[in-house]
C-alpha cells in the first residue's frame, strides 16, 4: 500500500497518462488479489477445510 503513490506517480502515470496508469495499476492488482485467493482451491487442505476441521462446540462460552 505504500509503494501505490510512487508506483501510480512514476512508473504507470508516464506511460499511459494521466489517470489511465492509476486505472491500469487498480485492474492488475485487483486481478492478482482474485488470483491469489482462487489459487486457494488448488490446495487439498484449503478447499477442504470445512471437512478437516472440527465444529465449535454449542456449550462453549465466547470470551468476554
Amino acid at each position: 500500500m505504500a509503494l501505490a503513490g510512487p508506483l501510480a506517480d512514476g512508473v504507470f502515470a508516464p506511460q499511459y497518462g494521466q489517470g489511465e496508469g492509476i486505472a491500469l495499476m487498480l485492474l492488475l492488482f485487483g486481478s492478482l488479489g482474485v488470483l491469489w485467493g482462487l489459487s486457494g482451491y488448488l490446495l487439498p487442505k484449503v478447499r477442504e477445510a470445512e471437512r478437516l476441521l472440527p465444529d465449535a462446540k454449542e456449550n462453549q462460552a465466547a470470551a468476554p
